[in-house]
């Protein structure tokens, strides 16, 4: 039987990424779901709202193309 991975635990580079990330979402007035389903329309899929969710909590890294994604969707300066 396969071992089972173990969860990723939050470093504090990404949970520092992750509440800036959450900060500019709230800036925006937009839910977790919102943003999912318009990056979802616009991206295709890869923007679940449990990614997400993790991405902002630090449980998930989030790639440089998540940053990226979100910062023009946040319309970060």
């Amino acid at each position: 039987m396969p071992e089972r991975s173990r969860p990723t635990l939050p470093t504090p580079d990404r949970i520092q990424l992750g509440a800036e990330l959450r900060r500019l979402r709230e800036a925006t007035g937009k839910t977790i779901d919102q943003v999912s389903r318009d990056l979802t329309a616009l991206l295709g899929s890869g923007f679940s709202q449990t990614k997400l969710s993790r991405i902002e909590t630090g449980k998930r890294p989030a790639s440089q193309r998540d940053v990226r994604d979100l910062c023009i969707y946040y319309e970060a300066p």
